[in-house]
């Protein structure tokens, strides 16, 4: 993710367009390679993850929330180890969809929270290096025949269904059908607000364009009652997000004019980039940069322990300034309550799992842990009686 001061709000700043490319989702915002283009498309979107439409959209997380632990629940007492980075995947795609079509993909209550797809997007993440140099081979893929490129219980299949499902309902919405009909519904979805947007132009509202912007939307989001424990959730959260760093692929930005910096001149036109995970790692900000240490957020004063203002600068997981992250309002909505009813409800401990299986070891664009980890598993011994 792009960090740093080199798109200051008020000037023009294209992302490049080699690192961009995408072989079928290029309408998406984030692939929107003009800076004029992007704004219009992103300012279209932005509405929707405000803090207000968040706020509003907390019934529907905690219904998905609810729906989360009665899944847990199922495990408590077995012995047997439940795999959190399916489920929690599996949780973050029920809420997105609800959000975007006002009906969920139902993966939480798939008996393994559809484990494909979490396969489907980490080989989506390794096979991007490989796309961005031959995009054909995508589109040659999408001009076969189904027994061909979709054999069954591929991640290909898989990828490719769900495209489709996409497409489909963003032909309902455009076309007003089914659950869409209504249009004064009290409760409204993405794209059906985006269709009617009158300042948007309609070559903005084309099927193409909005299911090329679900399509990354859905992706993005899947690599997110005492002050004392919200101090505590706070200082955790930000240090798991820290050692995470989110996306660690470089997303480069070009100034139309040359930049000046120090005693170098930057060309006009030449990509710029930096990844969170360097600042999040960087020693002098973070001593101990891969130890987790929630504490490092605190700072004790004559008052009592407060947050440290100073780190606030070096804490990029969603980038910094105008082109930051859309999702992380809704990001840390769903993090917070989450954490909470499962911490605040169930005794877990970890099952084979260790440091190496949440650590930076892969560029997938998103962070990804060494070869063959399996991810977060625990075992759930018991459940108390607090919400």
């Amino acid at each position: 993710m792009c960090v740093g001061p080199i798109a200051p709000a008020p000037h023009q700043r294209d992302k490049y367009s080699y690192q961009v490319k995408s072989p079928d989702s290029d309408n998406a915002t984030g692939f929107t390679v003009d800076h004029n283009l992007h704004r219009i498309r992103r300012e279209a979107l932005g509405s929707f993850f405000s803090k207000r439409i968040v706020t509003l959209l907390e019934p529907t997380i905690k219904a998905k929330i609810d729906e989360f632990c009665q899944r847990l629940d199922g495990f408590v007492g077995t012995n047997a180890p439940i795999n959190l980075s399916v489920a929690s995947l599996a949780l973050t795609m029920d809420i997105l969809t609800e959000y975007t079509f006002a009906e969920g993909f139902g993966l939480l209550k798939q008996e393994d929270f559809n484990v494909k797809w979490k396969d489907t997007i980490l080989c989506i993440m390794q096979a991007l290096p490989i796309i961005r140099h031959f995009q054909w081979l995508f589109r040659i893929i999408g001009t076969l025949p189904n027994s061909v490129a979709r054999p069954p219980a591929s991640e290909i299949s898989e990828l490719l269904g769900w495209k489709e499902r996409i497409h489909d309902q963003i032909k309902h919405v455009l076309s007003y059908r089914g659950k869409y009909q209504k249009t004064e519904r009290e409760s409204r979805t993405v794209f059906e607000d985006l269709r009617d947007n009158k300042k948007l132009p309609q070559q903005e509202k084309s099927l193409k364009r909005l299911t090329d912007e679900c399509s990354i939307l859905l992706i993005a989001a899947n690599l997110l009652k005492l002050q004392r424990m919200r101090d505590e959730l706070s200082t955790a959260m930000k240090d798991s997000l820290r050692l995470h760093s989110s996306i660690v692929a470089r997303s480069a930005r070009s100034a139309p004019n040359p930049l000046q910096y120090k005693q170098w001149t930057i060309p006009a036109r030449t990509p710029i980039s930096s990844i969170s995970a360097f600042i999040h790692f960087d020693p002098e900000s973070s001593p101990e940069p891969r130890a987790f240490k929630p504490e490092r957020w605190l700072q004790i004063t004559p008052e009592g322990e407060s947050f440290n203002p100073a780190l606030k600068r070096f804490f990029v997981p969603f980038g910094r300034g105008t082109l930051s992250c859309l999702g992380y309002n809704l990001a840390y909505s769903m993090l917070f309550l989450t954490i909470a009813a499962v911490v605040g409800q169930y005794d877990m401990e970890l099952f084979e799992t260790g440091f190496e299986d949440v650590d930076l070891e892969r560029d997938w664009t998103v962070a990804q842990p060494k070869v063959g980890s399996s991810g977060v598993r625990a075992i759930i011994s018991g459940k108390s009686a607090w919400r």
